[in-house]
């Protein structure tokens, strides 16, 4: 099981919508995937339940919280242990320090969300000394990558300068463009959704409408542009499909009018 984890002391920098696109994407890429949620206010909880009193279903995938490093410890050791899941993502509680920190060891690759703020970026750069730390007090590579989840990666910019300078002087990466997020956060629940209801509707992908239908593909590049960072890296090596859906059942694409919120 690869554990991807989405860290950053910094609160409100796009951890738990990134790790909602990981974990729904990397299922429709046909992966065992759950969802392990450290945050307080168990965001990931809230979109299982918009799911299920918007749209009527259950849960795409298993989903996991913990309130502590040992629950954090005993839930990734039974399920490594168990061999049932190709991933897990893990959602990082900002501001618990004592969680993030037992969880690097446990993370095959960290990744950091990162906005254009002084203070984002101050404790993205902080999260990664600490774990700089940890990976020297363990003796071993700690893989991580910086995630920008609502500016371009350019040399104008002084979070990608400094970002940039501190990827040069460890083994961390970076993906350069992801969506920007806080705009198009309805699109890409209602996309995420329906990307995943299509396969029950002869073979159409089904969206409410085609700016919905951008901002899942986006998402999807997105998690392809990460995997594949991370493969070409040495950081990770992909799992076998094991379930692997239809692919080629849902290549073609239809746009349909929403009523009241439903088909």
């Amino acid at each position: 099981m690869i554990v991807l984890s989405v860290t950053n002391y910094k609160g409100g920098t796009g951890k738990t919508l990134i790790s909602l696109i990981l974990t729904q994407c990397l299922k429709e890429k046909g992966y065992r995937v759950c969802y392990l949620d450290l945050c307080l206010n168990r965001q990931g909880e809230l979109y299982l339940k918009n799911r299920k009193d918007e749209y009527g279903l259950p849960a795409p995938w298993d989903y996991y919280s913990a309130a502590n490093a040992r629950e954090t410890a005993d839930i990734i050791d039974k399920l490594e242990a168990q061999d049932i899941y190709d991933f897990m993502i893990v959602d990082a509680s900002g501001p618990q320090s004592h969680l993030t920190l037992d969880l690097f060891a446990r993370t095959d690759l960290t990744l950091i969300a990162v906005t254009d703020n002084i203070s984002s970026r101050d404790l993205a750069l902080l999260t990664q000394e600490t774990l700089l730390r940890e990976q020297s007090r363990l003796g071993r590579a700690l893989h991580h990558a910086f995630i920008f989840t609502d500016i371009e990666l350019d040399n104008n910019n002084e979070t990608c300068r400094n970002i940039k300078r501190q990827t040069a002087m460890s083994n961390a990466s970076y993906v350069k463009q992801v969506l920007p997020y806080r705009p198009f956060y309805r699109d890409l629940f209602q996309g995420l959704v329906f990307a995943e209801m299509n396969a029950e509707y002869d073979g159409e992908r089904l969206y409410p409408s085609a700016e919905v239908k951008d901002v899942h593909d986006e998402a999807v590049r997105f998690v392809t542009q990460i995997m594949n960072m991370a493969v070409e890296k040495n950081q990770i090596a992909l799992p076998n499909i094991q379930n692997n859906p239809n692919e080629a059942s849902l290549t073609q694409t239809k746009i349909v009018q929403l009523k009241h919120g439903r088909l």
